[in-house]
């Protein structure tokens, strides 16, 4: 039933990522069961088992809200899946709540100064034109490894990212600003012939996910000390747009979320930075 379940996510048009990610956690699930039951899973999935596999993840695995609801949601949709086959009823796993489940982590205007000069300083034209592009349009790394030549148009005066194939399937446009333009046209100039086209390109072909992970964990140490992920980055990218005024519906469309109260959740609210510094601010 795992491989009729996969089959039918990717019919769906999900993407490969969270495709790995549900079969990951469902496979994580199935090995929870059957340790606890001692038995092989019947493709079967009670409420019950929800219930105790939620309080084994909070309890025993210590995972935060956030990683406890993906692996349920998971579980949720293989249940749903089992459902549709007819082979068991329908009920609904009860999510782990928490007072926020939305604090992030960005960086703040220091560090991130620190990361730019150090990017300018130090990094190949390539390396600056991928931080530049994540930070000034915060693209996904999963959607900077699939630009294509072609997907970068550049004026003297104007410049736009297309993303084809976004989480979800979905098509955007995002303009491109001075810095980024900047530092692509630069990388251009010296980017390896090459008939691939990919835009970004290693010694092997194009950039993986990994690659890209890789170099931003290097920026962040290197430039300032910070555990930088790609995610971070986006993040940043948003969280100011939206201190700086942006309405949501134009940040909601940049980041290619289907719903601006996923925005909200996210670039409104405030991030743990902000606790932090409304915490040290106590003067009792």
């Amino acid at each position: 039933m795992l491989d009729q379940f996969q089959a039918e996510l990717i019919r769906q048009g999900k993407s490969r990522n969270t495709v790995e990610t549900y079969m990951r956690n469902i496979k994580l699930f199935i090995d929870w069961l059957e340790s606890t039951t001692g038995e092989p899973f019947d493709n079967r999935i009670t409420v019950f088992d929800g219930r105790e596999y939620r309080a084994y993840l909070v309890t025993v695995r210590k995972q935060k809200p956030n990683t406890v609801n993906a692996k349920l949601e998971a579980v949720q949709q293989y249940a749903d899946f089992l459902y549709t086959q007819g082979i068991q009823e329908k009920f609904t796993i009860e999510r782990q709540k928490s007072v926020s489940n939305h604090a992030i982590k960005v960086l703040d205007k220091s560090s991130l100064y620190k990361c730019r000069r150090w990017v300018s300083c130090y990094a190949s034209p390539r390396d600056v034109a991928i931080f530049e592009t994540l930070l000034n349009t915060g693209i996904r790394e999963s959607e900077l490894v699939s630009l294509e030549l072609e997907d970068i148009q550049i004026s003297e005066r104007k410049g736009l990212l297309i993303v084809r194939n976004g989480k979800g399937g979905k098509y955007r446009e995002i303009p491109l600003n001075s810095d980024s333009r900047t530092a692509i046209q630069k990388y251009l100039e010296v980017r390896p012939a090459s008939t691939d086209q990919h835009l970004f390109l290693g010694q092997r072909g194009p950039l993986t996910r990994n690659a890209i992970y890789k170099l931003v964990q290097t920026i962040g140490k290197s430039g300032t000390g910070v555990d930088l992920s790609p995610h971070m980055i986006r993040h940043t990218t948003f969280t100011r747009m939206a201190k700086g005024g942006t309405d949501i519906s134009t940040i909601a469309d940049l980041a290619g979320h289907s719903d601006p109260k996923l925005t909200k959740q996210y670039y409104v609210a405030t991030s743990s930075e902000d606790r932090e510094a409304a915490v040290d601010g106590l003067d009792f």
